[in-house]
Parts: structure tokens; C-alpha cells; sequence
């Protein structure tokens, strides 16, 4: 078990997670839960895994897992974890029937990740809340929202990774704040270890906001050009708070 805990300065902060591991006759089981208190949403769940480790013909290390049923507390919604199933080696890793799900969103994955070219593994999406998405990658520099339905295809994750994928997003917001509905395209830099952003932003006035740039989560930063046609302003209220008190308009 592993308990963290904030500062009297720090407003309640507080993890804990307890790890359960029984093996017999070369089959481990693994239960992890975890419980955090260091927000409203009250971030709790259970991962249960049947693994068993071996060795090929080459003497690699092999794995064959079942992933079981369970459920997870996740950026303010509950989420139904799936059974699904992994297996291959370190090299090269199947995945089947792998999705978190609640009445509304749900997220699947599936395929192979590997170190070849024809290694994909796809990731697909229907409704997800964006910040959910956010919060898995843990990038907290800009706040994105709305709700995510598309697919990404991950090539080659091992060895040089690629990602391309294209997703709808509805009411979609930046810093909290409704901009429209955007088509965007990602990408992956490997040299840059950045993600690439390609989006149109739809407004309420029938017009597209053209918006190209980057994601660096090592960074911790975003680089952003828009092409801006009546997008709301108001968007870097909080960027802006030191210098501009109240900020509100449209950019042409």
C-alpha cells in the first residue's frame, strides 16, 4: 500500500493506493485500486489482471493477459472498464476487446503494438468528454472541451512512432470557453516528441477559424497559429488576466 499526502499548506491532498498479488503454478493475478482525494472529483478505481509470464523458442519474455471487468472514477465520470486481452512479448504486444465505456462515452482499443511499419494500434472514440482525453495524456497547459467521436491509428510504437488521427468535436471549448464545432487532425513529431494539431473551427456565424500548431507534453507547452475568422477573444481572459481585466470580442 502507498499513501501521499499534501502539505498543511496545500489544500486536502491525499492517494492511496494498495497493490494485491497472488501467484500459483506460473499464473499471477494483480488487483491495483487506488483512491485520491486531491479533488472534488474524487479520482478512485480497480484494475484486475490474470497474467502469465513465459519464455518463446528465442528465450524472450512472453506475456498473456486477461484483463477483467471493473470500474474506475475518472475526471468527474465513472467508467466501465471491459475484458480484454494482451499478449506477446516486449517487442510486439496484441491487444483484443479492450474498452472503457460509461451510458454516454466510450473508448476503444485494439490491435498490435509493435516496432514494424504494419504495427497499428487503433484507438476509437465516441462522445468523449476531450478533458478526459487531456487528462489521461496529463497535459494541463491549455484546457480543451467538448465531446470527441473519431479514431487514431499508432504505428510502430516501439521503435518510431506515428500517429494520425481525425475526430468531430461538438460544442467544442478552449480555456472553458464555447468557440463551435471543430474537425481536427492530429499527428505525432517524434523528433520534437510533440503532438501535431490540425483544426477547423466552426462558429455560430458560419465561418472557420483555420488552427495549426503543437502539443509538448516533455514541455509542458503549446505553440498555436490561427487564422482567425470571428473567433471569440475572450478565450485568453486567463492567459491574460495580469495584464487585461476584462477581455471580450471577436478576432477577424
Amino acid at each position: 500500500s502507498y499513501n501521499k499526502k499534501g502539505t498543511p499548506q496545500e489544500s486536502i491532498s491525499e492517494t492511496w493506493v494498495n497493490l494485491r498479488t497472488f501467484t500459483s503454478r506460473g499464473q499471477t493475478s494483480s488487483t491495483i485500486s487506488w483512491n485520491s482525494c486531491e479533488n472534488s472529483s474524487g479520482e478512485h478505481g480497480t484494475l484486475s489482471i490474470d497474467a502469465a509470464l513465459g519464455r518463446d523458442k528465442n528465450r524472450n519474455l512472453t506475456l498473456n493477459a486477461k484483463i477483467n471487468p471493473t470500474d474506475i472514477m475518472h475526471n468527474g465520470s465513472q467508467w466501465h472498464v471491459s475484458a480484454g486481452e494482451v499478449s506477446g512479448n516486449l517487442e510486439n504486444l496484441s491487444i483484443k476487446g479492450i474498452s472503457i465505456y460509461n451510458d454516454t462515452q466510450r473508448l476503444e482499443v485494439s490491435g498490435t503494438a509493435g516496432k514494424n511499419a504494419t504495427d497499428n494500434l487503433n484507438v476509437l472514440t465516441k462522445n468523449v468528454e476531450v478533458s478526459t482525453l487531456m487528462g489521461f495524456t496529463n497535459f494541463r497547459a491549455i484546457r480543451f472541451g467538448g465531446k470527441a467521436t473519431g479514431s487514431a491509428t499508432l504505428t510502430a510504437i516501439f521503435s518510431a512512432p506515428e500517429v494520425y488521427g481525425k475526430f468531430n468535436i461538438d460544442s467544442m471549448k478552449i480555456e472553458d470557453r464555447y468557440v463551435g464545432r471543430g474537425d481536427l487532425d492530429i499527428g505525432w513529431s517524434n523528433d520534437e516528441k510533440a503532438r501535431l494539431l490540425d483544426c477547423d473551427i466552426h462558429n455560430d456565424y458560419a465561418e472557420k477559424t483555420k488552427v495549426k500548431g503543437f502539443l509538448s507534453q516533455a514541455n509542458d507547452t503549446i505553440m498555436l497559429k490561427a487564422d482567425a475568422k470571428k473567433l471569440n477573444i475572450n478565450i485568453l481572459s486567463d492567459k491574460l488576466r495580469a495584464y487585461v481585466t476584462d477581455l471580450d470580442g471577436l478576432a477577424d
